[in-house]
């Protein structure tokens, strides 16, 4: 790859889609204001996804505020990207808090890895005293993000991209409501942009604490899984199957008869089974995938 040249006026147009979560997206843009990376090198845009207008009492100079009436957060990504104006684009999430080397760590790896895209860690934390069981699932099982990058795949948690590399592949499906970064970034690397995994540019995620919140989200995916894959089926038979994967995960990090272990192993063995009922009802009613 030629050596970066910046003929934009900022290193870094941090993204940020959004959608009635103001006070978490408090906590994050404190944490931008907070990077090593001076703020003149970096600009926010927070891309507002709600028809409710986003009240943020202190806001940084390099922090900018649009609106995005289309429903999505790609549609919502893609708004900001249209409008960025650093040669490297980096994605996060308005629940997520950058530590405060993100910027500095991403965009050395990108530059010094001589890559198009870098894949940051995401560290998955509970906001919780005592961890629900879909709190124990997720911190053992959400966001492998360096198993991601050797698929050439990454989650917008945490994602760096060359600003070129959207002008070569285009922007992302913003009809998608979930699962269009893994899709997205898999055409990417099919049609040779590269991609690295980054374990210093790191962000941490909150589980999610409940079964409402996390069967959301299931829903979400499992649509967009579809939607990409028409053909894409879920054995009954084998979702009825002991979690033998999720038990090896879990008992090469912890004891498995542990609280937590064995929370995870069953938040595992539910999963499996909602994956192939939800998918069956989607196949039979129609895959009409909504973010609610």
């Amino acid at each position: 790859m030629k050596r970066l040249v910046n003929e934009k006026s900022k290193k870094i147009s941090v993204i940020i889609p959004t959608y009635n979560d103001t006070h978490r997206l408090r906590c994050c843009l404190a944490c931008l204001a907070r990077q090593t990376l001076p703020q003149h090198e970096f600009e926010v845009l927070v891309v507002n996804n709600s028809h409710t207008p986003i009240a943020l009492e202190k806001k940084c100079a390099n922090v900018k505020v649009l609106n995005e009436t289309k429903p999505g957060s790609y549609a919502a990504r893609n708004a900001g990207i249209r409008e960025a104006e650093g040669y490297i684009l980096a994605f996060t999430d308005s629940d997520c808090q950058p530590n405060s080397n993100w910027l500095a760590a991403g965009f050395r790896a990108i530059q010094s890895l001589e890559v198009e895209r870098i894949a940051g860690a995401v560290n998955v934390y509970s906001e919780s005293r005592i961890k629900s069981p879909t709190e124990c699932y997720e911190e053992y099982f959400a966001f492998n993000q360096e198993a991601n990058a050797k698929l050439g795949c990454s989650v917008t948690a945490n994602l760096f991209v060359l600003a070129t590399t959207f002008s070569s592949y285009g922007l992302f499906d913003d009809s998608a409501l979930s699962g269009e970064d893994i899709r997205w970034n898999d055409g990417a690397s099919r049609n040779g942009s590269t991609i690295a995994y980054c374990k210093d540019a790191i962000v941490l995620h909150p589980a999610r604490k409940n079964f409402r919140e996390f069967l959301k989200k299931r829903r979400r995916v499992l649509s967009g899984k579809l939607r990409a894959e028409p053909t894409y089926k879920i054995s009954f038979f084998r979702a009825l199957m002991p979690p033998i994967s999720a038990i090896q995960t879990v008992s090469r990090g912890s004891n498995i008869l542990s609280r937590d272990a064995m929370y995870a192993v069953g938040v595992a063995y539910m999963l499996k089974i909602f994956n192939a009922v939800y998918l069956a009802k989607l196949r039979y009613l129609g895959n009409t995938g909504t973010r609610s």
